[in-house]
C-alpha cells in the first residue's frame, strides 16, 4: 500500500508514529552506520524487520510473511523515503 494524503487514516498514521518511535529507540543507532540509504521494512507488531536496496520486493515479501499487515517503511539515515530530481553538486 502506498500512503498518500487521500488514503491516510488513523490506523496508518498510528502505524507511522509507532514505526518511527521503534526505529528511533531500538534500531537507529545500530543500523545507520552500516546501512545508511538502504530501506528498512518493519513489522511494528513483532519488531521483525528487513533491510533492502529496493524496498518494493522486500515489502511484498514482508507483507506475505505477516498476513498482509501494513509495514512501516523508511530509508535508513534519511529524512525522506524517496528523492525527486537530481543531486546537488
Amino acid at each position: 500500500m502506498v500512503v498518500t494524503w487521500s488514503n491516510t487514516n488513523m490506523e496508518t498514521m498510528e502505524l507511522c508514529a509507532q514505526g518511527r518511535a521503534y526505529y528511533d529507540r531500538f534500531l537507529k543507532a545500530f543500523l545507520e552506520p552500516t546501512y545508511r540509504g538502504q530501506y528498512l521494512i518493519l513489522d511494528v507488531e513483532t519488531g521483525e524487520y528487513a533491510i533492502s536496496q529496493d524496498y518494493a520486493p522486500s515489502l511484498v515479501e514482508q507483507q506475505k510473511k505477516h498476513d498482509g499487515r501494513l509495514q512501516y517503511v523508511t530509508r535508513i539515515g534519511e529524512r525522506a523515503l524517496m528523492r525527486r530530481g537530481g543531486r546537488r553538486t
